[in-house]
């Protein structure tokens, strides 16, 4: 089940674009497009100014219709999708749909943003809100022809299978039957539940359209999941298939639906029919170290990174290493070995981002120093970036400044690495790091678009009083029509009165000054508030009928390490209020903590609580501890300075067994800053759905799994950081079901001192995925489901006062 956004709250008018209604479901019979007949437009509820086309953008663009949309340079067509994106990330995909189809006639867009506009559908999990843009394409037209693939995979995606049999059996009549829509037969017979219809079909397919199985790829892709296809079309044709293609497809296959063994298999037999792609080798080394083939995982990935070339796989490179590597004790001799073995051109960025990953901040800071005096070394900006990172998680912030300032003037530094290092921690307060920094942004060529990133940097790297006056009028104006742009504000909200300060335009100062001073209070409208208690409501009725079903009640344990005396009344307060009956909790004393028996005395009063004292410096080690000491059949994880509510682990467990997960987290997080004094919503993906399917993970601090998961992948003792990510990982690849909680009933606290976190990074790196401010403190309670949280929360242990129990409810 999935909580949909309300995007029609408030008293906006109805906007007049592409999308000017949503369909609450899929018609079962062929639409009127279908058939040559155009329906009327829709009338839908009132919509969010958001959903039209910015007016910002350029007037290339938004002057643009119909033919001459093809005119468009690729640039601007670039930019837009990106805009796109980022409108999907904050708002959905309808607003996605809108700022790419919106200033085109709705008969005949542009191929390219219409296919994107579908896709961000289908990657949010709702292909059913895509069927609407089909309807609306002009028939016939060679448009609708070479969109009967999309159209097909968007029907059997959305669940419209009599629509989708419709639309293929028209198909069907054509002289020239197209393989490419075909396919989606296999798809439409397994979605309905005939395996060996859908194997024979593919065996007729195979034979019709030749061996190659590329345009085979999309339709098997899509039935991943369904692991009886895969079952039976191995069993049938397995051993008679050659197309290397297939095999591949079945690796990813198997992979996906968490079978790493028999991905394994397939990987091997498709590298043996001469597969050559990089990346097989490296889906074949994490599915041999899911399986317990270190050994072969280690070979593998020997391959992958001598013949990989490094810009295109560096990324999921590391990803492997991370994987593969981080379970080694040996990792530096490993290493040593790789790199005797012949050229690994990325080396130094592999082993810094990997130090990194296990906390190895001195091995990295001493490296950097070395190398960069030797007389040879040649700059590379990825790894600087590491080097810059451990220098923050060491606080040792004048060294990182020193470093800045010693970049080479021929360094080459693209816009994503200085944007990072400009927001480093006192980079931008100290003026000649600062300017550094600015002048090389300066030299990089910027887009002509009111974008958030775009006015952010412009402000940022102004050298002049003309160009910042400049920057500050377009940011001013983009503010007043009434765009979202929370980073933005964001922004204005830590720099707005000092870039005011600047401006010699006394009218455009004080309007800057205005949205910086209102920037908080803009980001907790209405619209955010009542999103929250609509979803709140949606969740709390799922609560309810989770916890009134007649089910089992495991005894749960709470695995709770704890270093910090001010955190300790906070993680009392958290263990008394839970309601689950069966409830125990170990409490793993460690660092300035261990042997302090003010410990004990603040948790003697509550039946069920055992401290343990450790001597270890690791997350991993005192939650393996913890867990050993623990009884209970399910595990959840409490960090001492989140805030749990009282039904926190009920409706966890709860959900779990209604999901029939074996473990689960929360992707989607509320998280009070103490610098800005709000509360945000940061949704990094969807919730109530497999994280195998969304393909996220969720936070450490809301880890909950059952027994078993635990006794078979237990967290790694031997990193400082990421122990949380790679738990979830091994628990996705060696199958155990993993299931996304909702954001409720649990706040995560950041300080507005980094240093008190395990993780450093400023509170504006979570911002991107921060689409909801909900206001101050005095809101909490609107987070809990199922009643108010007792005893009153309370934020002593960062320093703010009580806050009433029924507040904001």
């Amino acid at each position: 089940m999935t909580v949909k956004q309300d995007r029609t709250a408030g008293a906006n008018p109805p906007a007049t674009g592409y999308l000017s209604a949503r369909s609450e479901g899929v018609a079962a019979s062929p639409s009127a497009a279908e058939t040559g007949q155009m329906q009327p437009a829709l009338r839908g509820p009132a919509r969010s100014p958001h959903h039209v086309l910015p007016a910002g953008q350029p007037a290339a663009v938004a002057a643009r219709r119909g033919p001459s949309a093809d005119a468009m340079e690729a640039g601007e067509i670039d930019a837009l999708l990106r805009r796109a994106a980022a409108a999907r990330t904050q708002e959905g995909p309808e607003a996605a749909a809108e700022m790419l189809l919106g200033p085109f006639p709705a008969e005949a867009p542009p191929e390219r943003l219409f296919r994107a506009a579908v896709r961000h559908f289908i990657e949010a999990g709702e292909p059913a809100g895509a069927v609407p843009l089909f309807d609306r394409l002009a028939r016939p037209s060679p448009l609708r022809a070479r969109l009967a693939p999309l159209l097909l995979e968007t029907l059997i995606r959305a669940g419209a299978l009599d629509r989708a049999a419709a639309v293929l059996e028209n198909a069907t009549g054509r002289a020239r039957p197209d393989p490419q829509v075909e396919q989606w037969r296999i798809a439409l017979l397994c979605a309905r539940g005939d395996i060996e219809g859908a194997v024979a079909e593919l065996h007729a397919h195979l034979t019709r359209f030749g061996e190659d199985a590329q345009p085979l790829l999309g339709v098997l892709r899509i039935l991943q999941p369904r692991e009886p296809f895969l079952d039976v079309l191995a069993l049938r044709c397995g051993d008679t298939l050659t197309d290397p293609k297939v095999m591949v497809a079945f690796t990813w296959g198997y992979w996906t639906a968490g079978r790493p063994s028999d991905a394994l298999h397939w990987a091997e037999r498709a590298l043996s029919a001469g597969a050559t792609a990089a990346s097989l080798n490296l889906i074949a080394a994490r599915a041999a170290q899911a399986s317990g083939e270190a050994e072969k995982a280690r070979r593998l990935l020997s391959v992958f990174l001598m013949t990989c070339v490094p810009q295109e796989h560096a990324g999921n490179g590391l990803a492997a290493l991370q994987e593969v590597l981080l379970c080694e004790d040996n990792l530096q001799e490993f290493q040593a070995a790789l790199l005797s073995q012949g050229e690994f051109p990325f080396s130094r960025q592999m082993r810094s981002a990997l130090d990194l990953a296990r906390g190895d901040m001195q091995t990295i800071i001493d490296r950097y120093l070395e190398d960069s005096r030797a007389p040879d070394f040649v700059f590379d900006a990825g790894e600087f970036i590491c080097f810059c990172g451990a220098c923050i998680e060491t606080s040792r912030y004048e060294l990182m400044r020193s470093e800045i300032l010693r970049i080479p003037p021929g360094a080459e530094l693209e816009r994503n690495h200085l944007m990072r290092m400009l927001r480093m921690p006192t980079v931008e307060e100290t003026a000649e790091t600062r300017a550094l920094v600015v002048s090389r942004l300066h030299a990089l060529p910027q887009a002509d678009e009111d974008t958030a990133e775009t006015l952010i940097l412009g402000l940022s790297l102004a050298e002049s009083g003309s160009e910042l006056e400049r920057f500050a009028a377009r940011a001013a104006a983009h503010l007043d029509r009434g765009h979202p742009a929370a980073e933005l504000r964001l922004f204005l909200a830590e720099h707005g009165a000092a870039v005011a300060g600047r401006l010699a335009d006394g009218a455009v100062a004080e309007r800057l000054r205005l949205h910086a001073t209102t920037a908080m209070e803009v980001l907790t409208d209405p619209y955010c508030v009542s999103f929250v208690e609509s979803e709140r409501h949606l969740c709390e009725i799922m609560h309810q009928r989770m916890v009134a079903a007649e089910q089992s009640t495991p005894r749960v344990s709470i695995l709770a390490p704890v270093h910090r005396a001010d955190d300790l009344p906070n993680l009392r307060d958290s263990i008394a209020r839970q309601s689950w009956p069966a409830l125990e909790a170990v409490v793993v004393a460690n660092g300035p903590l261990r042997g302090d028996p003010a410990v004990e005395r603040c948790f003697e009063d509550l039946p069920g609580v055992r401290v343990l004292h450790h001597d270890g410096r690791h997350v991993g080690a005192f939650l393996n501890a913890a867990a050993d000491a623990a009884t209970g059949d399910y595990l959840v994880r409490f960090d001492a300075d989140d805030i749990y509510f009282d039904h926190y682990v009920t409706t966890a467990i709860r959900t779990m067994q209604s999901a029939d997960a074996d473990m689960a987290g929360k992707s989607a997080v509320f998280f009070y800053s103490q610098a800005f004094d709000r509360i945000f919503l940061a949704r990094h993906a969807r919730y109530f759905g497999e994280a195998r399917k969304l393909g996220c993970y969720g936070t450490g601090s809301t880890q909950c799994f059952r027994r078993e998961v635990f006794e078979q992948i237990r967290f790694l003792e031997h990193i400082d950081r990421g122990e949380d990510y790679l738990f979830y990982t091994a628990a996705i690849q060696t199958g155990w079901r993993v299931f996304n909680l909702d954001p409720f009933n649990h706040l995560i606290i950041r300080r507005a001192d980094r240093s008190a976190h395990t993780w450093h990074a400023g509170d504006r790196a979570l911002f991107p995925g921060a689409l909801h401010c909900i206001g101050g403190p005095q809101n909490l309670g609107r987070l809990a489901t199922m009643g108010p949280p007792t005893p009153p929360i309370r934020l002593l242990h960062i320093g703010m006062p009580g806050i009433p129990s029924a507040s904001g409810r």
